[in-house]
């Protein structure tokens, strides 16, 4: 809901709770509370539950039903992981953040920045996407990063904050195409997560297990 002031501040004062837990707790520990956190949430977001089974059908359609309620589960508990992770990494200055991960295939990065025609980065929605991006910008220069914002401005705000204190500068979805552009023109480098559906006017249908 974008206009749901009551609700997006109920939202707020959760995430500031969340947050305060988890900066009183070593960061180890942040997947372990965000896990239960996405456990809870498959729980309560039943409607969300049940696209994630929906979609779990189309791409694995010999998974039973119980398979499917399970892997959709799991999803909720590592989304939740990967969220508490990202907010308790913020504790974290450059030097350290870069100290705590592991990088390989920086020749592939480096081949795509010899053409001199700007860089597309290209990920999906799998592991601890936020944070994995991050090592490009800090040492090879800022990755602009395509982003729908989220319904909730103040959560907007915050998520604009984490991913910009680090290495990322981010193009809002609607209209990115002229941006990206620019970007890439400039010899620049533009982040896109692959596996989300836009609008037909903004991009060309390809198939994805099947469906466009």
């Amino acid at each position: 809901m974008k206009h749901a002031p009551i609700r997006h501040r109920l939202e707020q004062a959760a995430y500031l709770g969340i947050r305060g837990l988890l900066r009183a707790l070593p960061h180890a520990a942040a997947r372990g509370v965000g896990r239960r956190l996405g456990g809870l949430a498959a729980i309560l977001d039943r409607r969300h539950l049940r696209v994630a089974e929906k979609n779990l059908a189309l791409a694995f359609p010999d998974l039973s039903a119980a398979e499917r309620r399970a892997h959709a589960r799991e999803c909720f508990r590592h989304f939740g992981g990967a969220v508490c992770d990202l907010i308790s990494a913020d504790r974290f200055d450059l030097v350290e953040l870069c100290r705590r991960i592991t990088y390989e295939g920086w020749e592939h990065v480096e081949a795509a920045e010899s053409a001199g025609k700007g860089v597309f980065v290209l990920g999906s929605h799998l592991g601890y996407w936020e944070l994995s991006g991050r090592p490009i910008g800090l040492y090879r220069g800022t990755v602009h990063a395509v982003a729908r914002p989220a319904d909730n401005p103040h959560f907007e705000r915050e998520i604009r904050r984490l991913r910009e204190r680090f290495a990322y500068a981010v193009i809002p979805k609607k209209g990115a195409a002229r941006r990206m552009i620019q970007i890439l023109r400039g010899g620049g480098r533009v982040g896109i997560l692959i596996d989300q559906r836009v609008q037909p006017r903004e991009a060309i249908a390809v198939p994805f297990f099947g469906r466009p």
